[in-house]
């Protein structure tokens, strides 16, 4: 666990400063928890600059939300995916 941390770190440093711009040309769906107090808004609000084709998603959960609401989160993918293959098939 300790040399994964290290990994991580070393990974993430080396980028923050200088982040290469890669957009994202794939459906993305960002299911967002709005009582999340650990992961903020701004986590993701540049989404959209990186990702051509982005749905957004809120449910009212917490951080925990697939311990908390696994039926809502399975839902949400599930309809997500049934989008995205009438689209392509």
């Amino acid at each position: 666990m300790i040399n994964n941390l290290k990994l991580y770190r070393a990974n993430i440093r080396a980028h923050l400063g200088n982040p290469r711009p890669r957009r994202i040309d794939l459906p993305v769906q960002l299911i967002v928890s709005t009582g999340d107090r650990a992961v903020r808004p701004v986590v993701n609000a540049e989404a959209g600059h990186w990702v051509s084709d982005l749905t957004r998603t809120e449910i009212s959960a917490r951080h925990w939300s697939p311990i908390s609401h696994p039926a809502d989160l399975a839902r949400h993918t599930a309809e997500f995916a049934a989008r995205v293959g009438q689209r392509t098939s």
